[in-house]
């Protein structure tokens, strides 16, 4: 944690939250700095401990000491720390009482003095080991209390390293099971024919995305939305009114599907899509043919944010080894809901 030793430390302010006198936000603010600075924190303590020895001592006021029994002692731990300070004073005051009565009071001659030592010397050795005795006690005590603190932090440490595993687990779990379904989708996808494979390589990149995310353990699904439309040849501009598509506002991309009035002997194709004026907007190259129920088709994907509301002539041209011809030209006119 960050050493925070540079900012005011106010121990009045510290006496009235460690007696549950601060309003809420004091409070707050209090605690808060304790898990921020190990220096506030060790202060804290300080004045804790010298609290619990002016409770026992009888030096705090009376409303100090009634909120100090009705809040601080709630605390089981600040409890065994009074009770551990009571039973160190109790011994303290008894061995005072034990030191003052084998000392008498002085007397004027030497004789008096020495009879006085001699019959205190008999006397030393019980209290010195009384004295031992209680020193043990204390360190004995407080080793007990480390104890059980590590003991309770290790318990802690232990549970939250299990719930983090059991977590990750089941995330592990999730993914996989959403890795497996998009393989199924694909595999059926692949029977339905040669004219769904732009939708298979979605698939396959939604996949490819989500093996990566859950190598970190974190999913990003694919916000693309794709519309669909079939388009045959034929009619002339201004003959007939073009077929219409109607393309919804959360579609991010737009798929044609030209159908060809015959088999093509080409290998790719070419197709370039133009506004109403002529100007040219879109091209593809290298597109290739697929065999639905409608019969040959050549499907091209274009961004949804190119086509504007208007009319459009799609120009489909089969690529030779040095030549292009003119397979056929699609219109259709463009409606945003």
């Amino acid at each position: 944690m960050t050493s925070l030793a540079a900012e005011h430390i106010d121990e009045q302010q510290i006496v009235r939250f460690l007696l549950g006198e601060l309003p809420e936000d004091e409070r707050q603010g209090v605690e808060g700095r304790l898990f921020q600075d190990d220096s506030f924190y060790s202060h804290v303590l300080a004045i804790q401990e010298e609290l619990a020895d002016n409770y026992v001592q009888g030096d705090l006021t009376p409303d100090q000491r009634k909120q100090f029994e009705n809040y601080f002692l709630k605390s089981p731990r600040r409890k065994e720390r009074v009770d551990f300070a009571s039973a160190f004073a109790g011994a303290l005051a008894q061995n005072d009482n034990a030191t003052s009565a084998v000392f008498p009071a002085a007397e004027s001659s030497d004789a008096k003095w020495w009879s006085s030592f001699t019959a205190f010397v008999p006397k030393l050795v019980p209290i010195a080991a009384a004295a031992f005795a209680l020193i043990l006690l204390v360190v004995a005590s407080s080793l007990y209390l480390q104890n059980r603190r590590l003991k309770n932090d290790v318990r802690q440490a232990q549970s939250d390293r299990d719930s983090v595993i059991r977590r990750s687990q089941s995330d592990g779990q999730t993914l996989d099971g959403k890795v497996d379904q998009l393989q199924r989708e694909i595999a059926n996808l692949r029977t339905q024919g040669g004219d769904l494979e732009a939708k298979v390589q979605e698939k396959q990149k939604e996949l490819a995305a989500l093996q990566r995310s859950s190598r970190v353990n974190r999913v990003q699904p694919s916000t693309v939305g794709l519309a669909n439309f079939i388009l045959s040849p034929g009619l002339k501009r201004g003959e007939d009114e073009p077929e219409k598509i109607i393309i919804a506002p959360d579609a991010k991309l737009v798929q044609l599907q030209l159908v060809l009035q015959r088999e093509e002997k080409y290998k790719t194709y070419i197709a370039e899509i133009r506004t109403a004026r002529g100007n040219l907007i879109s091209s593809k190259s290298g597109l290739t043919v697929s065999r639905t129920d409608s019969g040959p088709v050549v499907s091209l994907v274009v961004p949804a944010n190119q086509l504007l509301a208007g009319e459009y002539e799609l120009a489909l041209k089969g690529a030779d080894k040095n030549s292009l011809e003119v397979v056929g030209y699609y219109y259709f006119l463009a409606l945003r809901r």
